[in-house]
């Protein structure tokens, strides 16, 4: 690959962990409004706990022992640029404070800057 080109799949990985934090940016806005907004998380983790793979368990431990420690570090972790950070957020239990008005919205706002795209 020449200087010039494109790294396609680093750029499509690079955008979905951006992706992935713009959401995030919604959840921490709603936790800063409404800190009692952790306790949907909280619910959220629980039912998923009842029907996620036993890989995923580790993932869900990590971040109940996070959203112990507060909303300040559970906030911590949504806008940490890591790869870490980023893994955890793809099993995040923060569903239930993002709308899906804004969800929309987001998504639509990064679909056209999606990398291999015409």
């Amino acid at each position: 690959m020449d200087e010039n080109e494109v790294d396609i799949p680093a750029a499509y990985a690079r955008w979905r962990k951006d992706r992935s934090l713009a959401l995030n940016r919604i959840v921490v806005e709603r936790l800063r409004r409404d800190p009692a907004a952790l306790e949907l998380a909280r619910a959220w983790l629980r039912r998923w706990r009842r029907t996620v793979s036993p890989r995923t368990m580790p993932y869900l431990d990590e971040w109940e022992a996070i959203m112990n420690r507060g909303v300040d570090a559970t906030i911590a972790v949504l806008v940490e640029d890591s790869e870490h950070a980023a893994d955890l957020r793809k099993c995040g239990p923060f569903p239930a404070l993002v709308d899906q008005t804004e969800r929309a919205a987001v998504l639509a706002e990064w679909a056209p800057r999606r990398p291999g795209q015409k």
